[in-house]
């Protein structure tokens, strides 16, 4: 307030410092408008914060510029409670609406429906299957594809526009629920509150706290007379009031408020929060007297009015405010609300469904149109038979070679195994040993009438000239090879 005084001085050009006094509050019975009706009697403008009424103004008051805000408030002291079994046991549906889950669940199946159609005579995969075992198919991967653990491998033009699609429905859906996955595992114990409106309060018949002598006590006794009231002597002492059990919420004003949140004293843990939104609106700051005729205070009244206005409109009470609230600050309170997160809510998602629906009736119409060849032909000059083989018998074609690339493997693998057996018996032939006929198969036969009918491994053979004595041969020193 001095620096609100001293900024306003010299604005006005007048001087203050020397002509001011310091009251020592309230007398027994008294409230603060009776305060401030005594005190103008002998001063010319009261320094303080003064809540702007219509029952004060109608008694003569004035207020010159309402630069604070003090609309009022319910803070309350939230208890850990313990959720039900239901939102316990099913946490991890938390991120989600129950409708989010049903329409989710509900395009799965039709995006493995319409994809099974645009694949069913191109992919590999679904040729040869009947719908529902192709649905099936089609089913799992468009589920995998929300975790990301399996996708759609289309091999069409339409299909790989309708993967794509579907991909980022299944990214957001994913983001949006990893991000709110962890809050709602918690163990189920919420801090939550009974009261967080005056309404609520007058309805379960509980008390709150008012600082007495306040216009709050004032306006409370004639909006709600039906709702207990616990008077405090201070307006810190409403809130020790309230963690003292002596009522469930307490009526606080906005810009107060911003201090006692952070002051090691009255909020020394966090515990104390604010919920929802002011109940009433109001503001305030100095207070004057109407009076345009004895002492003319009016005219007082009209000059402060046009300088606050002015350093209202140059930001100065916004700034003077947030470094009071910096100076104050002794404890820093977490206010991200990651505990208290809504859950996704169907109209947030619906543009993504109604896109990823779109898209769908362009992959269908595409694939319509690729099998209608005489409407291709009209509308694009494609006739039956340009451009090569269709999508189905490529298809087809590409089958028929794997099938028999796999026969020929299996083939081949069976002549290697020929090819050593055989090799076995000439090197046992060449060293003099005997060989026990193995049976071959007719490839393997094939191969040893082609390769090695002009060598005989019969030593008895009387063509002995064509077949060397290996046992009268002398050791040359080397290994035979």
């Amino acid at each position: 307030i001095p620096l609100v005084m001293d900024e306003l001085a010299r604005r006005a050009g007048f001087r203050w410092r020397d002509s001011f006094i310091v009251t020592e509050g309230l007398v027994e019975g008294e409230d603060y408008t009776a305060y401030a009706n005594y005190h103008l009697e002998h001063v010319d403008m009261i320094a303080d914060w003064f809540t702007d009424t219509p029952q004060r103004r109608s008694l003569g008051l004035a207020f010159p510029y309402n630069w604070l805000d003090l609309s009022l408030i319910m803070v309350t002291w939230p208890q850990p409670t313990r959720g039900d079994f239901g939102n316990i046991f099913f946490s991890f549906m938390r991120p989600f609406d129950i409708w989010l889950w049903f329409i989710l669940i509900t395009f799965v199946l039709y995006s493995a429906v319409v994809f099974w159609y645009l694949e069913a005579n191109v992919n590999g995969r679904y040729i040869g299957k009947g719908p529902l075992r192709g649905i099936e198919i089609a089913t799992f991967y468009a589920a995998s594809k929300l975790t990301w653990s399996g996708h759609f491998q289309p091999t069409s033009t339409q299909g790989r526009i309708f993967a794509i699609s579907w991909a980022i429905v299944c990214i957001c859906f994913f983001s949006s629920y990893t991000a709110r996955l962890a809050s709602s595992l918690s163990s189920g114990i919420v801090p939550t509150s009974r009261v967080a409106t005056p309404e609520d309060a007058a309805r379960l018949g509980v008390p709150v706290c008012v600082w007495a002598g306040t216009s709050q006590e004032q306006l409370m006794s004639q909006r709600y007379p039906d709702m207990p009231q616990y008077k405090s002597e201070s307006e810190e002492g409403t809130y020790q009031d309230l963690k003292d059990g002596k009522c469930e919420a307490t009526v606080a004003e906005v810009v107060p408020w911003s201090v006692a949140e952070v002051s090691q004293s009255i909020n020394p843990d966090c515990s104390l929060k604010y919920e929802g939104r002011p109940f009433r609106s109001a503001g305030g700051g100095f207070v004057t007297r109407a009076d345009y005729n004895s002492k003319c205070s009016g005219l007082l009244n009209t000059v402060v009015a046009l300088h606050m206005s002015e350093m209202a409109s140059e930001g100065f009470f916004k700034q003077l405010w947030e470094a009071r609230v910096l100076i104050e600050r002794e404890v820093v309170c977490d206010d991200s609300e990651e505990d208290n997160v809504e859950p996704v809510k169907l109209r947030t998602m619906g543009g993504l469904f109604i896109s990823h629906l779109g898209i769908s009736f362009i992959c269908i119409l595409l694939a319509s149109l690729r099998g209608n060849t005489q409407l291709l032909e009209r509308l694009f000059g494609i006739k039956p038979g340009q451009g090569g083989l269709s999508d189905s018998e490529q298809a087809k074609v590409y089958a028929e070679i794997a099938r028999k690339t796999h026969k020929s493997a299996k083939r081949m693998k069976g002549l290697i195994r020929e090819q050593k057996n055989l090799a076995r018996r000439v090197r046992r032939a060449m060293s003099g040993g005997k060989v026990e006929p193995q049976e071959t198969s007719s490839e393997a036969r094939d191969i040893n009438m082609v390769g090695f009918d002009r060598f005989s491994i019969d030593r008895s053979s009387s063509a002995g000239s064509h077949a060397p004595d290996l046992s009268s041969s002398k050791p040359s020193g080397k290994t035979p090879r």
